[in-house]
This record gives structure tokens, C-alpha cells and sequence, in this order.
């Protein structure tokens, strides 16, 4: 393996070990529903939590992830001088990477809630990114 691979691994390595780290803070399981996870306050004061699909954050999700698989790609290319299969393979994990470390975050949050669909407005950014690499 390659300098550019050794580097783009480590970074891989560093975004899980900070999105582990940052998820296990004070999260308690509430004994009133099962599953549920708040962050230090009682279940009365339990967020509530409306995700939907056409909030402005989920254009932002998407955005971020397009432009990121773009630039991440281009990066792998010209100045790591990786193959093309290589670059979208590295593109799309670490941009994937982001997503769910950023969600782990939220989720860490006081009041924050890990959103699934944000995750899925960021593999539709990542789709379309790749659907643009792949244009002549």
C-alpha cells in the first residue's frame, strides 16, 4: 500500500475513534421505553423528535455529501495519483464516514437524536456524486 493509502486509512481510523469517542458520553437507557436513549434527562422532558424529509437540513445533507464525494475524489486523483476505482471507493467512505460520525454527534448531543434520514439525504448525495464522476 501507498503513501496516499496509509494516509486516507488513517484518516478512516481517526473519524471512527472521535465518533466512538463522542457517543459514549452519559447516554442512560430509559426503563419507561426500552431502546430509547436520553442524554442525562428524565423522560418528561424527553425531546420531541419530527424528522422530516423536506427541512432544509436534509437539502444540506445532501449538498454536503455530493460536493464532498466530488472533491474527495478529485483529491484521490490528482494530487495521490489513485485509480479511478480507488478514488470512488475512497470517496464514498469517507464521505459516508462524515455523515454517520456527524449523526453520532447529534445523537451524543444534549437533546439530539441519530436521524436515519439524514443518512439517507447523504447516500442520495453520494449517489449523485458518483453518477457525476462518472461522466465523461
Amino acid at each position: 500500500m501507498g503513501l496516499a493509502g496509509r494516509v486516507i486509512n488513517s484518516i478512516l481510523i481517526l473519524i471512527l475513534f472521535f465518533s466512538v469517542t463522542m457517543v459514549s458520553g452519559q447516554a442512560v437507557e430509559n426503563s419507561d421505553s426500552p431502546g430509547m436513549l436520553y442524554q442525562g434527562i428524565s423522560p418528561p422532558e424527553a425531546p420531541s423528535f419530527i424528522d422530516k424529509m423536506t427541512t432544509p437540513d436534509k437539502a444540506q445533507h445532501f449538498m454536503g455529501s455530493l460536493i464532498s464525494t466530488v472533491l474527495i475524489y478529485k483529491i484521490c486523483q490528482d494530487p495521490f495519483d489513485m485509480t479511478k476505482s480507488n478514488s470512488k471507493i475512497y470517496a464514498t467512505g469517507i464521505t459516508l464516514g462524515l455523515g454517520v460520525s456527524k449523526e453520532l454527534y447529534d445523537h451524543s448531543r444534549l437533546k439530539g437524536l441519530f436521524s436515519w434520514r439524514d443518512l439517507l439525504a447523504d447516500l442520495a448525495g453520494i449517489g449523485v456524486g458518483l453518477i457525476l464522476i462518472n461522466q465523461p
